[in-house]
């Protein structure tokens, strides 16, 4: 059977545009990013990794349709290749490890589903800010309890992952469910693609003075453009980098933002101790607000 290239094509079109929400990202948090790069043969959070002076945080993206949700079957099988005993795995063979592990997906939560038995809903930074997914830690203690053996198979089963592997597992490991979807087309923008355009133009200040020459859909469709490069490339992007390819105008480091003076609300300060000065005099009480 041939593989199914549409849906290959999809996720990494959702990689794509993840990865250049995290760019934007990058320009207001000044992390850098590597896009797609393995540290080591089983490596499996390879997708995105960030870091700044305190965090390194290293992403696996899984997407889907609207209607996928999240099952058991997906950490207890190969269904969709985050089954436990390769998360571990991943996790133990990093050279460098990371502060934090994600599981990124679009699947909906059901809470008819045996997984919400071995989750514990968090509180976490979302990826995707503004928007609010739905994180949550994983339960060693019932997925391994102490007293005996693990009740799921591929742990069960690994001769190289014990309970301790699994213990500190899950201290680092966030899954984070219900990401924002997308249309994969930013002339009919889905819910991520919103996300990333409203970034550029309200955190980044795209399209104000002195960065007026690009608009926000122009600006989006080039950091997609910067991330699939750096995607087979394997690259390595600093905030500098996606600075230089949009043509950005920086002051000290800085994208540089200038806000016009709006006379219409401009408050005049001499004319407004004047008058404090005035109403003073003429009243016993005055109450300043």
């Amino acid at each position: 059977m041939s593989p199914d290239l549409g849906h290959a094509h999809r996720g990494y079109a959702y990689q794509d545009l993840v990865s250049a929400f995290i760019l934007a990202d990058g320009l207001v948090k000044g992390h850098r990013t590597t896009v797609d790069t393995k540290v080591h043969a089983l490596d499996i959070f390879d997708d995105l990794c960030t870091q700044d002076q305190h965090r390194l945080i290293r992403r696996q993206l899984k997407s889907g349709d609207p209607g996928k949700r999240l099952q058991l079957s997906y950490l207890k099988t190969q269904q969709s290749e985050t089954r436990i005993d390769q998360l571990i795995r991943s996790f133990k063979g990093d050279p460098v490890p990371a502060s934090e592990y994600r599981l990124c997906v679009t699947w909906k939560v059901d809470h008819a589903d045996p997984i919400m038995e071995f989750l514990s809903p968090c509180e976490a930074e979302s990826t995707f800010s503004p928007h609010r997914g739905k994180p949550f830690r994983l339960r060693p203690e019932i997925i391994w309890p102490a007293s005996h053996a693990s009740g799921w198979g591929p742990l069960r089963s690994a001769t190289d992952i014990s309970r301790e592997d699994l213990v500190r597992f899950c201290d680092v490991f966030l899954l984070e469910a219900e990401c924002p979807l997308a249309s994969l087309d930013l002339e009919k923008p889905g819910p991520l693609e919103a996300f990333l355009i409203d970034k550029l133009n309200q955190e980044v200040g795209i399209g104000k003075y002195p960065n007026h020459h690009l608009e926000g859909t122009e600006a989006a469709a080039l950091l997609i453009t910067l991330a699939t490069r750096a995607r087979i490339q394997h690259q390595v992007i600093r905030a500098s980098d996606t600075m230089s390819f949009l043509s950005l105008r920086t002051d000290y480091g800085r994208v540089a933002q200038r806000f016009p003076i709006n006379e219409l609300v401009l408050v005049k300060t001499d004319e407004l101790f004047a008058d404090l000065k005035k109403h003073a005099k003429q009243n016993s009480h005055l109450i300043v607000t």
